[in-house]
Protein backbone atom coordinates (compact mmCIF):
# COMPACT_ATOMS: atom_id res chain seq x y z
CA UNK A 1 0.00 0.00 0.00
CA UNK A 2 1.26 3.43 -1.19
CA UNK A 3 1.43 6.48 1.72
CA UNK A 4 -1.14 8.05 -0.21
CA UNK A 5 -3.55 5.06 -0.05
CA UNK A 6 -2.42 4.82 3.57
CA UNK A 7 -3.30 8.32 4.18
CA UNK A 8 -6.59 7.90 2.40
CA UNK A 9 -7.55 4.68 4.61
CA UNK A 10 -6.81 6.47 7.71
CA UNK A 11 -8.75 9.49 6.47
CA UNK A 12 -11.78 7.12 5.86
CA UNK A 13 -11.03 5.24 9.69
CA UNK A 14 -10.83 8.79 11.41
CA UNK A 15 -14.02 9.97 10.06
CA UNK A 16 -16.03 6.90 10.42
CA UNK A 17 -15.44 6.31 14.47
CA UNK A 18 -16.07 10.22 14.51
CA UNK A 19 -19.78 9.25 12.94
CA UNK A 20 -20.06 6.60 15.35
CA UNK A 21 -19.07 8.58 18.24
CA UNK A 22 -21.77 11.11 17.26
CA UNK A 23 -24.14 8.46 16.73
CA UNK A 24 -23.29 7.01 20.08
CA UNK A 25 -23.28 9.61 22.29
CA UNK A 26 -26.76 10.69 20.65
CA UNK A 27 -27.68 7.05 21.33
CA UNK A 28 -27.01 7.22 24.99
CA UNK A 29 -28.67 11.05 25.51
CA UNK A 30 -31.97 9.12 23.50
CA UNK A 31 -32.02 5.86 25.65
CA UNK A 32 -31.78 7.42 29.77
CA UNK A 33 -29.77 4.45 30.78
CA UNK A 34 -29.45 4.04 34.20
CA UNK A 35 -26.27 1.50 34.03
CA UNK A 36 -23.38 1.44 31.63
CA UNK A 37 -24.36 0.33 27.57
CA UNK A 38 -22.44 -2.54 26.06
CA UNK A 39 -19.96 -2.15 24.03
CA UNK A 40 -20.96 -1.52 20.26
CA UNK A 41 -19.53 -2.41 16.79
CA UNK A 42 -17.53 -5.49 16.03
CA UNK A 43 -19.87 -8.13 15.77
CA UNK A 44 -22.62 -6.16 17.63
CA UNK A 45 -24.89 -3.11 16.18
CA UNK A 46 -22.81 0.09 15.72
CA UNK A 47 -24.43 2.87 16.76
CA UNK A 48 -25.78 4.08 13.53
CA UNK A 49 -28.20 1.77 12.86
CA UNK A 50 -29.14 1.47 16.68
CA UNK A 51 -30.02 5.16 16.01
CA UNK A 52 -32.26 5.10 12.74
CA UNK A 53 -33.76 1.92 15.17
CA UNK A 54 -34.76 4.15 17.79
CA UNK A 55 -36.24 6.75 15.13
CA UNK A 56 -38.43 3.98 13.51
CA UNK A 57 -39.94 2.81 16.42
CA UNK A 58 -41.00 6.25 17.30
CA UNK A 59 -41.48 7.43 14.05
CA UNK A 60 -44.01 4.06 13.28
CA UNK A 61 -45.13 2.81 16.96
CA UNK A 62 -45.29 -0.70 15.84
CA UNK A 63 -47.62 -3.14 17.70
CA UNK A 64 -45.44 -6.52 16.55
CA UNK A 65 -41.50 -6.01 16.23
CA UNK A 66 -39.63 -9.28 15.76
CA UNK A 67 -35.63 -8.94 15.99
CA UNK A 68 -33.19 -12.06 14.52
CA UNK A 69 -30.32 -11.96 16.52
CA UNK A 70 -30.76 -10.55 19.78
CA UNK A 71 -27.84 -8.71 21.83
CA UNK A 72 -27.16 -4.65 22.24
CA UNK A 73 -30.38 -3.61 19.78
CA UNK A 74 -32.77 -6.05 21.71
CA UNK A 75 -31.92 -3.63 24.61
CA UNK A 76 -32.20 -0.15 22.26
CA UNK A 77 -35.74 -1.75 20.75
CA UNK A 78 -36.95 -2.30 24.25
CA UNK A 79 -36.64 0.41 26.07
CA UNK A 80 -38.63 2.36 22.77
CA UNK A 81 -41.79 0.61 23.40
CA UNK A 82 -44.14 -0.26 25.84
CA UNK A 83 -46.33 -2.91 27.23
CA UNK A 84 -48.88 -3.09 24.75
CA UNK A 85 -46.27 -3.80 21.66
CA UNK A 86 -45.02 -7.62 21.13
CA UNK A 87 -41.74 -7.76 20.86
CA UNK A 88 -40.36 -11.11 19.83
CA UNK A 89 -36.83 -11.74 19.86
CA UNK A 90 -34.70 -14.43 18.08
CA UNK A 91 -31.48 -16.10 18.48
CA UNK A 92 -29.62 -19.27 17.55
CA UNK A 93 -27.40 -19.44 20.35
CA UNK A 94 -28.34 -20.32 24.15
CA UNK A 95 -25.07 -18.33 24.88
CA UNK A 96 -25.96 -14.86 23.46
CA UNK A 97 -29.76 -15.42 24.80
CA UNK A 98 -28.17 -15.31 28.56
CA UNK A 99 -25.63 -12.50 27.51
CA UNK A 100 -28.98 -10.36 26.52
CA UNK A 101 -31.25 -11.49 29.48
CA UNK A 102 -28.97 -10.56 31.81
CA UNK A 103 -28.60 -6.95 29.98
CA UNK A 104 -32.34 -6.62 30.18
CA UNK A 105 -32.39 -8.00 33.73
CA UNK A 106 -29.77 -5.19 34.31
CA UNK A 107 -31.75 -2.39 32.84
CA UNK A 108 -34.97 -3.43 34.10
CA UNK A 109 -36.37 -4.00 30.40
CA UNK A 110 -38.98 -6.95 31.30
CA UNK A 111 -41.21 -6.23 27.89
CA UNK A 112 -39.57 -8.75 25.79
CA UNK A 113 -39.85 -12.18 24.58
CA UNK A 114 -36.34 -13.69 23.70
CA UNK A 115 -36.72 -17.19 22.26
CA UNK A 116 -33.68 -19.45 21.50
CA UNK A 117 -34.25 -21.18 17.79
CA UNK A 118 -31.33 -23.74 17.15
CA UNK A 119 -30.05 -23.35 13.88
CA UNK A 120 -32.12 -26.43 11.33
CA UNK A 121 -31.78 -27.64 7.50
CA UNK A 122 -28.81 -26.89 5.06
CA UNK A 123 -30.04 -23.28 5.12
CA UNK A 124 -28.77 -22.83 8.62
CA UNK A 125 -32.22 -21.14 9.32
CA UNK A 126 -34.06 -21.02 12.58
CA UNK A 127 -36.53 -23.49 13.93
CA UNK A 128 -39.22 -22.91 12.10
CA UNK A 129 -41.52 -24.18 15.07
CA UNK A 130 -40.92 -20.80 16.90
CA UNK A 131 -41.60 -18.88 14.03
CA UNK A 132 -45.09 -20.53 13.17
CA UNK A 133 -47.75 -18.44 14.95
CA UNK A 134 -45.89 -15.37 13.45
CA UNK A 135 -47.85 -13.31 11.68
CA UNK A 136 -48.93 -9.22 11.20
CA UNK A 137 -45.50 -7.93 11.79
CA UNK A 138 -44.85 -4.56 11.84
CA UNK A 139 -40.90 -4.11 12.57
CA UNK A 140 -38.49 -6.72 11.44
CA UNK A 141 -34.82 -5.94 12.43
CA UNK A 142 -32.72 -8.58 10.81
CA UNK A 143 -29.34 -8.85 12.21
CA UNK A 144 -28.74 -12.95 12.34
CA UNK A 145 -28.00 -15.75 12.14
CA UNK A 146 -24.24 -15.14 11.91
CA UNK A 147 -22.58 -14.98 8.40
CA UNK A 148 -20.54 -17.94 9.95
CA UNK A 149 -23.34 -20.24 9.92
CA UNK A 150 -23.45 -19.94 6.02
CA UNK A 151 -22.71 -16.94 3.74
CA UNK A 152 -26.59 -16.48 2.59
CA UNK A 153 -27.78 -17.65 5.99
CA UNK A 154 -30.27 -14.50 6.13
CA UNK A 155 -31.77 -15.12 2.90
CA UNK A 156 -34.61 -17.23 4.36
CA UNK A 157 -36.11 -13.93 6.08
CA UNK A 158 -38.24 -14.07 2.94
CA UNK A 159 -39.89 -16.29 4.96
CA UNK A 160 -41.37 -13.37 6.64
CA UNK A 161 -42.61 -11.43 3.45
CA UNK A 162 -45.95 -13.51 3.99
CA UNK A 163 -45.95 -12.57 7.46
CA UNK A 164 -45.41 -8.80 7.63
CA UNK A 165 -48.48 -6.08 8.13
CA UNK A 166 -48.79 -3.74 5.02
CA UNK A 167 -47.35 -0.88 6.77
CA UNK A 168 -44.19 -2.76 7.73
CA UNK A 169 -40.98 -1.68 8.00
CA UNK A 170 -37.80 -3.95 7.44
CA UNK A 171 -34.00 -3.06 8.53
CA UNK A 172 -31.51 -5.34 7.33
CA UNK A 173 -27.98 -4.94 9.18
CA UNK A 174 -24.57 -5.51 7.30
CA UNK A 175 -25.98 -4.62 4.05
CA UNK A 176 -22.52 -3.58 2.72
CA UNK A 177 -22.66 -7.07 2.45
CA UNK A 178 -23.80 -8.36 -1.12
CA UNK A 179 -25.85 -11.03 0.59
CA UNK A 180 -27.54 -8.63 2.78
CA UNK A 181 -27.60 -6.03 -0.45
CA UNK A 182 -29.10 -8.78 -2.46
CA UNK A 183 -31.36 -10.01 0.12
CA UNK A 184 -32.88 -6.54 0.57
CA UNK A 185 -33.48 -6.19 -3.09
CA UNK A 186 -35.78 -9.07 -3.01
CA UNK A 187 -37.44 -7.96 0.04
CA UNK A 188 -38.37 -4.49 -1.81
CA UNK A 189 -39.46 -6.25 -5.20
CA UNK A 190 -42.28 -8.36 -3.31
CA UNK A 191 -43.05 -4.91 -1.16
CA UNK A 192 -43.95 -2.71 -4.07
CA UNK A 193 -45.68 -0.16 -1.90
CA UNK A 194 -42.33 0.33 -0.12
CA UNK A 195 -39.22 2.83 -0.76
CA UNK A 196 -35.84 0.92 -0.14
CA UNK A 197 -33.27 2.97 1.16
CA UNK A 198 -29.06 1.77 1.72
CA UNK A 199 -28.08 3.83 4.69
CA UNK A 200 -24.24 4.73 4.47
CA UNK A 201 -23.66 3.27 8.05
CA UNK A 202 -19.94 1.82 8.99
CA UNK A 203 -21.70 -2.40 8.15
CA UNK A 204 -24.33 -0.88 6.00
CA UNK A 205 -28.18 -0.81 6.48
CA UNK A 206 -31.03 -1.10 4.56
CA UNK A 207 -34.44 0.16 5.35
CA UNK A 208 -37.22 -0.96 3.43
CA UNK A 209 -40.25 1.64 4.81
CA UNK A 210 -44.14 2.38 3.77
CA UNK A 211 -44.38 5.34 0.53
CA UNK A 212 -45.21 8.64 2.27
Amino acid sequence: MSRSQLAQELAKSEKQNYQQLESYLQLLSLLDLKRPLPSTRSFAASPDPLLELIGIVRRRQPSFVVELGSGISTLVIGKQIDERTRFLSIDDSTEFASMTRELLREHEVGNVDLVVAPLRGEKNWYDINVLEDVKDVDLLFIDGPAQSSSPDARHSATFFLERLSPKATVVIDDAKRKSEKRMALIFASRMPNHVLRFLDHEKGTAVIEPRA
